[in-house]
């Protein structure tokens, strides 16, 4: 098991599916939405949680950030308020 923490940004709309079990996350109030409450940031460790693939509909999945990636997402225009 990889033991860096990855992320994924997925779709608001998505989040019903998360499966806390597979993520760091331990429920719907403790995941990062952006100001516009459109995404939320999913971590984890490993390879991408199954329901991933369910959101996608794909073998591919989302693509993943490494910490660092991550808070340079967050400086973005569509993190910051």
């Amino acid at each position: 098991m990889d033991p860096q923490v990855k992320y994924c940004i997925i779709n608001s709309d998505d989040a019903h599916v998360i499966d806390f079990d597979k993520v760091l996350q331990t429920s719907h109030s403790t995941l990062r939405y952006s100001p516009n409450k459109e995404k939320v940031v999913i971590k984890y460790f490993g390879d991408q949680p199954d329901f991933i693939f369910d959101i996608t509909g794909d073998d591919i999945g989302l693509p993943e950030y490494t910490h660092s990636e991550i808070l340079n997402a967050f400086n973005s225009s569509a993190w910051t308020a």
